[in-house]
């Protein structure tokens, strides 16, 4: 409950205050957050999670996109903090055994970290916009 308050409060403000880059990015998360949800499998969450993971390459390649042909800072540390995630995944691919609170947990981290970039660059740009 606490990630659905945080995304969607994050995203709207974005989508309220933010310019053109920070608008597509909370509309990226949005759809990602909405397609994750239609796609995981919540039975068996010690097991890779597939179809998560190509949602998480999909956010990933269009943020390191948008980082580096805009030259947002920000943008460097929400691809950056989307790059572990998709790691997290990959670390249960190479070892099976990884233990599925540490997934979870992992997920959860990284995904906190990279809307929180969000709201930083947002923060900025709406600052930048009111000084000029």
């Amino acid at each position: 409950m606490v990630w659905t308050v945080a995304i969607i409060l994050v995203c709207a403000f974005a989508l309220w205050k933010g310019g053109r880059v920070e608008k597509i990015v909370a509309v990226a998360f949005m759809a990602a957050w909405l397609i994750t949800l239609i796609v995981e499998d919540r039975w068996h969450w010690g097991n890779t999670q597939w179809n998560v993971l190509a949602v998480d390459i999909a956010l990933t390649v269009l943020l390191a996109w948008l980082a580096m042909t805009t030259g947002l800072n920000w943008l460097l540390f929400a691809a950056a903090f989307q790059v572990l995630g998709v790691v997290t995944h990959i670390a249960v691919i190479v070892d099976p055994g990884f233990l599925a609170k540490t997934y979870v947990a992992g997920l959860i981290i990284w995904s906190y970290l990279a809307i929180g970039a969000l709201v930083v660059g947002t923060w900025i740009d709406w600052r930048d916009r009111e000084n000029r």
